[in-house]
């Protein structure tokens, strides 16, 4: 079935990579937050950035363990 016009620009602006999940992560060491900047911690991007859904964004942004692919 052929995608609709409108889909080809929408999925311009997803990535795919390889799954992950939290229990994946903690077990290969991926979620160390390490030393936390306090002044970067008080704002609301800081925040997220230490948070798990930070941690685990960061993991999945395009690199060896997790290539972005090509979407259909």
């Amino acid at each position: 079935m052929k995608s609709p016009v409108f889909a080809k620009p929408l999925s311009d602006l997803f990535k795919l990579t390889e799954p992950t999940c939290e229990e994946y992560e903690r077990i290969k060491g991926n979620l160390d937050v390490g030393i936390v900047d306090i002044e970067e911690y008080q704002s609301a991007e800081g925040r997220y950035k230490y948070s798990l859904f930070g941690q685990l964004e960061d993991n999945l942004k395009d690199n060896e363990d997790f290539p972005l692919k090509e979407m259909p």
